[in-house]
């Protein structure tokens, strides 16, 4: 699954439109593996007459319906609820839709809009479509003209701010919620959007203090916890992150996503029992949710239960073939485990179904490094890199190539690029020194490791 479409589906899931699937974390290579984040819903549009109720806060919209329907689809491989306005002129259309033939409804939509120019119903159908087909630019045009329509719709303020989210565009994002807020100014939805948007933007205290105020107006919202759970879990504050993550357990007991997140937060602990324990309650509550094998073969792959792990990718692999992260995962673990044929015949097949999936040439890095073969780490991390500049843990994995290969200057260079830059809850020369212990225990050992150590301790100890 690409960022965008990551983006795309966590941001769904906040209004209510979207139940949602996986949201990758990526972790460290070696000590750990890629992780399946979880998903919800929160508030919904509740039908009074002609008009629609957003996110359940009681703003009212006028808008040209029978009623809205909601419908239950699979999407980039992950079954969600969309909710789509319904009236019998646009019946083909959500035929299509139901039948997951998104690409059809999509044309099915432009015809009604094409006969119907202004007819609101049809434009915010069509932006949902597009939404879903992942043509976000083409949803972000049909929601401006929707407001071109009706200036004070608070609702395709937040729409659209969910399409400029998923393009990276976040200022515009920003002021679409500003807007929505400046409407409605109770609505709890639209400041976890911003919330989300501000977070992915890395400005972490302004997207606590939206979630804050979500709650402060919604005090049930549990979205408005998990997604706070989720903003402590970036910064590595993982005990916050389990509170928030509780405290929407406790609203709402058979909540998947928070379990999810829960689970993924105790595992970054070593809690590594609770976090089972999470991922065994997902599968209790639905046991064709992939992610929680995913996730619970995560969780066994870092106790070093190896056998186990493969066998919850397996089973992750049988519910969806085309799984890019299980095949990712399992190629870990079987590295792990010394079986190096199955994990590159797994590693090479992630990259087939999912080609510009960065995190697997991140790992390929670290794999090619424990068998020596220093050229081809560095030309798979470079990889990592193109595709995706914010893994910045990979820079570890070519310093540690040009290291090993005795090309110290090179090296030093590249480490000190991430030189005091937190990830999680550790600082990046951290891991590198725990990346040498790795290495001292597989008997990968080179002499200027021991000038990269005396330079870091130093650092640390200067701090």
């Amino acid at each position: 699954m690409s960022t965008r479409q990551q983006k795309f589906i966590i941001l769904f899931s906040f209004i209510g439109l979207f139940i949602f699937g996986c949201i990758g974390q990526t972790q460290k290579a070696e000590q750990t593996v890629n992780v399946a984040a979880p998903q919800t819903t929160i508030g919904g549009g509740n039908v009074a007459g002609d008009q629609i109720n957003i996110g359940g806060q009681g703003h009212n919209v006028n808008i040209y319906t029978e009623k809205i329907e909601n419908l239950q689809l699979n999407v980039n491989g992950e079954n969600i609820n969309v909710i789509f306005i319904t009236s019998s002129k646009f019946e083909n259309a959500i035929n299509s839709i139901k039948s997951g033939n998104t690409a059809q409804a999509v044309k099915e939509f432009e015809k009604i809009q094409q006969e119907n120019p202004k007819d609101i119903d049809a434009l915010f159908n069509l932006g949902n479509a597009y939404l879903v087909n992942n043509e976000y630019d083409k949803a972000i045009e049909n929601y401006t003209k929707v407001l071109e329509l009706k200036s004070d719709y608070n609702y395709a303020y937040i729409m659209r701010g969910i399409g400029y989210t998923t393009t990276g565009e976040y200022d515009k994002a920003i002021a679409d919620y500003n807007k929505a807020i400046e409407l409605n100014p109770d609505d709890a939805v639209s400041y976890i959007g911003r919330g989300i948007t501000y977070d992915y933007k890395g400005e972490y205290t302004q997207a606590i203090s939206d979630y804050n105020k979500a709650i402060e107006l919604k005090p049930d919202i549990v979205e408005g916890y998990r997604q706070k759970g989720n903003t402590y879990f970036k910064q590595g504050e993982f005990d916050k992150a389990i509170d928030n993550y509780s405290k929407a357990i406790e609203l709402k007991p058979t909540y998947i996503d928070a379990y999810n997140n829960r689970g993924n937060a105790y595992r970054n602990k070593k809690e590594y029992d609770k976090a089972i324990a999470d991922f065994n309650k997902i599968i209790e509550l639905r046991p064709d949710y992939i992610n929680a094998y995913n996730n619970r073969g995560a969780t066994y792959d870092s106790k070093g239960e190896y056998d186990k792990a493969i066998a919850d990718y397996n089973k992750a692999i049988e519910l969806k073939p085309d799984d890019a992260l299980a095949y990712n995962n399992r190629g870990n673990a079987y590295n792990h485990k010394g079986e190096y044929d199955k994990a590159i015949a797994d590693y090479n097949k992630a990259i087939e179904l999912q080609p510009d999936y960065a995190d697997v040439y991140w790992n390929l890095s670290w794999f090619y490094i424990c068998l020596k073969e220093y050229d081809k780490s560095l030309q798979v991390a470079n990889k990592a890199l193109q595709l995706d500049p914010t893994l910045i843990l990979v820079k570890i994995n070519i310093g540690h190539a040009y290291l090993l290969k005795g090309e110290y200057t090179k090296a030093l260079d590249v480490y000190k690029e991430g030189f005091g830059i937190k990830i999680g809850d550790k600082a990046f020369q951290q891991y590198i020194l725990e990346d040498f212990e790795t290495f001292k225990k597989k008997g990968i050992i080179h002499p200027d490791m021991d000038k990269i150590e005396k330079i870091i301790k130093e650092l640390n100890t200067v701090k």
